[in-house]
Order: C-alpha cells, then sequence, then structure tokens
C-alpha cells in the first residue's frame, strides 16, 4: 500500500494578547505525508502489516508585535506495525504501533479501533 497527503492550514487573524505580545496573525505550517508498506493475510479473520510513514511540516508563520515570526521546518517519520482481526460480519479490532524515526517524533504511538458497520434499513 502507498499514501500520499497534504494538509492545508488555513491562516487565521488571532488578534489576542498573551502577557506582554499581540499575537496577531498565526498561519501554522501545511504537510506533505508518504506511507509506504505491505498487508498480509494469515487467514480469513487475521491480517497483519508493516510500513512507513513520513510527513514534512513546515514552519508556523506568525505575527506577534508587529513582527513577522517564523519556526522551523520539521519532519517526522515512523515504522508502522499493524493487526487486525475480524470479530464477526460487521465487527473488527484493530491495533497498531508506531515507532518513531526522528527527532520530532513521538518514541512510541498506540492505537486501538474497533470497526464496525450497520445498515439503518432491513
Amino acid at each position: 500500500f502507498t499514501n500520499l497527503g497534504y494538509t492545508w492550514n488555513i491562516a487565521r487573524d488571532v488578534n489576542a494578547t498573551v502577557g506582554n505580545n499581540l499575537i496577531e496573525r498565526v498561519n501554522p505550517g501545511d504537510t506533505i505525508s508518504a506511507s509506504v508498506g505491505v498487508g498480509f493475510a494469515l487467514n480469513e479473520t487475521f491480517s497483519m502489516s508493516m510500513g512507513y510513514q513520513h510527513n514534512y511540516i513546515f514552519g508556523t508563520k506568525s505575527v506577534i508585535n508587529n513582527t513577522n515570526v517564523s519556526s522551523q521546518d520539521f519532519q517526522v517519520g515512523s515504522l508502522l506495525f499493524g493487526m487486525s482481526l475480524g470479530l464477526g460480519e460487521s465487527t473488527g479490532l484493530s491495533m497498531s504501533v508506531a515507532d518513531g524515526l526522528t527527532e520530532e517524533s513521538p518514541d512510541v504511538e498506540f492505537t486501538l479501533r474497533v470497526p464496525f458497520s450497520f445498515s439503518l434499513v432491513d
């Protein structure tokens, strides 16, 4: 599997005072993301996956006290491991662990999901 993405964050006029600083405008940095991996089924109900995810996050640009301020760009890379178990026709259990590989990424991220589906019409 592969995934490419772009997240566009919209700038906003804040005009708020924090301490002695007037924060006039904040433009959070956009993000370019990509992931690649492989998934394989061990039987009809159990599958596993391994992959790599990388995000390039552009720095935030702000206007504080009539001065332009910018933060640095940074990168977040993670090694991904996942498992999925079918619990019935409409319910599953999904678990993933992401191991951070860059300085800015979390050391470990654990996600547990219970996806389900239902029908409103008989």
